[in-house]
């Protein structure tokens, strides 16, 4: 069984969405998923796999200084859950879509979306959920990231990771095996510096939609202390490898 990614979204501009829906990016994630009928009362057992970064310190250094300044009372009703903790947006869409499967937090700066991918992959192998929302978000400048994937068996994508450490790039034994996993040879998406600023899900979301074109590919991300992941999708069509 392949990987089936149904919908990929991001949000910039803050919507104009429900007043119950708290926080800039909550508002986002809400806009992102509100179309997609998937989630819409159809039974799914759905997992939220939140690729967290350095936005984490971001926001607990924002909520200490209004305490600080204003006080607890400075802050509305379910705020301090919803908007000035690091996975309240995912919270709160998780409430609000429904989502009764695996909730996952993956805390790992540059590492986060790719192991945010993989966890959520092993939960839909594993029958512990139906679909699986993948997402990121960045706070300064609101910008949020969705994907929503499933199991399927036909014109999915195969990823496989590689855990690398104490390189600052993939050797070519790195690659080498990742090409025997998938099969064939994949190409390696060059990191942009503004990679960091959404914990890996910028690569992700190209690797992705390269993949789903038709386009082997794969993602290298690496922390300052060493540790790596080596990321890589390969469509494979029924009864077919799915050749570049």
């Amino acid at each position: 069984m392949g990987l089936n990614v149904i919908r990929m979204g991001r949000c910039v501009n803050e919507p104009d969405e429900p007043s119950r829906i708290i926080g800039p990016v909550g508002k986002q994630l809400h806009h992102l998923a509100k179309d997609w009928s998937e989630l819409q009362g159809t039974g799914a057992i759905v997992g939220v796999y939140h690729a967290l970064g350095r936005e984490k310190l971001d926001v607990h250094q924002v909520t200490v200084e209004q305490i600080v300044s204003k006080g607890f009372d400075s802050f509305r009703v379910s705020a301090m859950v919803f908007e000035h903790m690091t996975y309240g947006p995912f919270a709160q869409l998780a409430i609000t879509y429904g989502c009764t499967g695996p909730f996952w937090t993956l805390e790992a700066n540059e590492l986060a979306a790719p192991l945010a991918l993989w966890t959520a992959w092993h939960d839909l192998q594993k029958k512990r959920c139906d679909l699986a929302i993948i997402g990121a978000y960045r706070r300064k400048t609101p910008t949020a990231w969705m994907l929503l994937v499933s199991q399927d068996d036909t014109s999915t994508l195969e990823p496989a990771l590689i855990h690398t450490n104490g390189h600052t790039h993939p050797t070519t034994e790195h690659l080498h095996e990742l090409n025997q996993r998938l099969g064939g040879d994949c190409a390696l998406l060059t990191p942009t510096a503004k990679d960091h600023d959404t914990n890996g899900f910028d690569a992700l979301y190209q690797s992705l939609t390269l993949a789903q074109a038709g386009k082997a590919t794969a993602i290298w991300r690496c922390t300052p202390d060493g540790r790596g992941t080596l990321l890589g999708f390969r469509r494979r069509d029924v009864g077919t490898l799915g050749a570049n």
